[in-house]
């Protein structure tokens, strides 16, 4: 999820408990950075796609991870104000840093929510990564409770309450979606394996549909808008596992990008010198007509484009988010 959301968190976190639970005039920055403080491994990308792809929504964005965090902030907050309740003060930071935790949880990019003891990518997808309504819903209450002084904590309660109840209708009507699509392709006979349904830009207006149909992916936009409805199929080629496998043998980085990967496509194109293999991860591809022209049409973030020899022995790799990586060159 984007910061303002966590930090609009915090705010709400703070009011509520600023005139009772935890009365603290510096109690609405602390609740901010204890909202934001799970992406300071965002610092990660400082050392390359690698380490960001493998840490980032790791340990701090973790139940027990998180937990360390809190006490942390908790020890800190003690540390310059000695009147402070520790155990009020860390109850608060671990509810911010879960708050955190439950909105990174509801986008469709994967939390690992069970470290240390397992690396698992968790993932509720239910609330597109970037939510106007939703984001500006929760910063309306919180200046609310600004404003309205008397009811501050009414407006941050009723906040806090929309950081939940949002996602969850969000969560309800992209399981009708999906349930009424896998029967609408069962009643006309079309075979398929699975239907997933994801958040996709102005969500819960419009929904991505990822149907799995043997070796292939069609992927569609869904409008719940008065005339709008369901445009035409993009069709992708699943990852060949076998070449995954054989590429993640010669190049860590692919080892780490199939296992960050959900449902990853390919194509590929011949070259001079041999063969030029695209992956994408579905996830990210945008089908909103409106943002597709705004972003390449639609083109995916997290694409890794590798190149092959005649003999299919990995001669270059490069990673596309903001921006290329090379992630593997092979020696001359």
């Amino acid at each position: 999820m984007d910061p303002v959301t966590h930090l609009a968190s915090g705010i709400l976190a703070g009011q509520a408990v600023r005139d009772g639970f935890l009365p603290w005039k510096r109690i609405i920055p602390f609740c901010m950075l204890a909202a934001w403080i799970p992406d300071i491994d965002n610092l990660f990308s400082l050392l390359g796609p690698g380490p960001y792809l493998l840490y980032h929504r790791g340990i701090t964005h973790s139940f027990v991870g998180g937990l360390a965090v809190a006490l942390l902030l908790a020890l800190a907050a003690k540390a310059f104000n000695r009147s402070l309740a520790a155990w009020r003060v860390a109850a608060v930071a671990y509810g911010c840093v879960l708050a955190h935790i439950f909105l990174d949880l509801i986008t469709n990019y994967g939390t690992q929510i069970y470290l240390p003891f397992t690396h698992a990518r968790a993932s509720f997808p239910c609330v597109f990564i970037i939510d106007p309504f939703f984001t500006l819903t929760l910063l309306a209450f919180g200046a609310l409770s600004f404003m309205a002084k008397p009811k501050r904590r009414f407006f941050a309660v009723v906040g806090l309450a929309w950081l939940v109840i949002y996602p969850l209708s969000n969560a309800t009507l992209r399981e009708n979606v999906g349930s009424l699509y896998a029967r609408k392709l069962a009643s006309q006979g079309v075979p398929f394996d699975g239907v997933h349904v994801q958040p996709d830009a102005f969500s819960p207006l419009w929904w991505k549909i990822i149907v799995e149909q043997g070796d292939t992916y069609r992927v569609t936009s869904v409008s719940l808008l008065p005339g709008k409805g369901m445009d035409g199929f993009k069709t992708f080629r699943k990852a060949d596992p076998a070449l995954l496998d054989s590429l993640a043998a010669q190049s860590e980085f692919v080892d780490i990008y199939r296992w960050f990967s959900r449902f990853l496509a390919m194509e590929e194109q011949a070259t001079e010198h041999g063969r030029l293999v695209i992956f994408r991860d579905l996830r990210f591809l945008v089908m909103t007509p409106a943002v597709q022209g705004l972003m390449g049409n639609g083109e995916a973030p997290f694409v890794l484009q590798v190149e092959l020899d005649g003999q299919g022995r990995l001669m270059r790799a490069v990673f596309l988010q903001r921006g290329e990586t090379v992630v593997f060159q092979a020696a001359n």
